[in-house]
């Protein structure tokens, strides 16, 4: 008997393993094939370097790759963009995965799925494309759109930027109230993330962020603070400037020796942000972040804003460091392992794990005890084990 059929639609790339969008759909894809024969639609920018030939060729049968028209990433366009979408009341990114239904009606057309999963909320109205081919939809939440715009209102430097979040996140809570209910099953990332959603949807189910299992790496600290992600990304963003403002400065002339270093695809996205500070590295991708974040002493993630859970803080604990967030950054973890500090104490807080040994291993053999329990991909997939995902 033939395996059943599945397909997953995702607005990203899920390999290489750069990032936490793609950690996370890359995890429910090697699931997914380990029950079904899979197809996948996946988008890409043309502007990206990202290859798509990257993608291992036992997790999918037939691959459909859809090309993003480039755009301008200056702050300028993005402005520009933003007040197009507030004129026309659709919300950021929503609007950019959209138009493709003729070539992913034509890839699905004769083909029937026990399955279908959509990655991220930007492209739930594909809903109305998938569904007359598939025994059971679900949508797959790495954020709460909404939630996450809310953060950005509340850290916005602006008015203008602050009023156009609010905008957005209105738009979105509409909508996931329109779309998620569409959906047989919704995937979050967390507990808390799923009493968010609860009451929308048909069923949910708690998939946590996770990585690939790997043994601690044998690397020496570094006289280094380490922080990763991808820089395009706007709460990151925030968080960068922020710790280079109130943080960075404090601790760089306490501590002669050490080093800023930050971790991550699309570094010039902050380079000027940081240009002017002592001892910042920008190492750009890395092959692997878990080995790069464990020659560091201790990771930040200073976040102000953002929805979901932080991968970069689930690759820290495999990489058995010490984790200071702050409490938006640390949501969805459980607080025993790691520092969470608000931002009045942040920069004492790193201070205090940086000259304590004591403290920083502590946390670092909490971290790697959550991670080695329950945030590897098999711990995760055992999650799905009563979804509409396992056969």
């Amino acid at each position: 008997m033939s395996e059943p059929r599945a397909l997953m639609l995702s607005p990203e790339l899920p390999y290489p393993l750069q990032g936490g969008g793609a950690l996370r759909t890359a995890s429910l894809l090697n699931y997914l094939a380990r029950h079904h024969t899979v197809d996948l639609i996946l988008f890409r920018h043309l502007d990206s370097q990202q290859p798509a030939e990257s993608l291992p060729p036992h997790l999918a049968d037939r691959v459909l790759i859809l090309e993003l028209p480039r755009h301008s990433r200056t702050r300028l366009r993005r402005a520009l963009r933003n007040t197009s979408r507030l004129v026309r009341g659709v919300p950021p990114l929503l609007d950019r995965f959209q138009g493709f239904a003729a070539p992913i009606s034509q890839f699905i057309a004769n083909h029937r799925y026990r399955v279908a999963v959509i990655e991220h909320f930007w492209c739930a109205p594909y809903q109305q494309t998938l569904r007359p081919h598939a025994d059971s939809l679900v949508l797959d939440l790495h954020n709460i759109e909404s939630k996450l715009h809310w953060t950005e209102a509340n850290s916005a430097a602006t008015l203008p930027e602050r009023l156009a979040h609010r905008h957005f996140a209105r738009l979105y809570r509409k909508l996931e109230a329109n779309w998620i209910p569409s959906y047989d099953e919704v995937l979050t990332a967390s507990a808390l993330d799923y009493s968010r959603i609860h009451p929308l949807a048909k069923s949910a189910t708690v998939f946590p962020n996770s990585v690939p299992w790997r043994k601690l790496p044998d690397v020496p600290e570094e006289e280094a603070i380490a922080f990763s992600g991808n820089f395009d990304y706007h709460p990151n963003q925030t968080a960068v400037a922020w710790f280079a403002q109130h943080a960075w400065p404090k601790l760089a002339a306490a501590h002669p020796n050490l080093k800023w270093r930050l971790i991550g695809m699309n570094p010039e996205s902050i380079h000027r942000t940081v240009a002017h500070l002592p001892r910042v590295e920008l190492t750009g991708p890395v092959s692997d972040a878990v080995d790069e974040l464990a020659r560091a002493k201790v990771v930040v993630v200073p976040l102000l804003s953002g929805s979901g859970t932080r991968l970069k803080i689930v690759e820290a604990w495999a990489a058995g460091r010490a984790v200071i967030a702050t409490p938006l950054g640390a949501e969805g973890f459980p607080t025993d392992s790691l520092l969470v500090a608000p931002l009045d104490r942040f920069t004492q807080a790193v201070e205090d794990v940086l000259t304590d040994p004591t403290l920083r291993a502590h946390l670092a053999t909490k971290g790697r005890t959550c991670y080695e329990q329950s945030l590897t991909w098999d711990a995760a997939w055992n999650t799905l084990s009563h979804s509409r995902i396992t056969p």
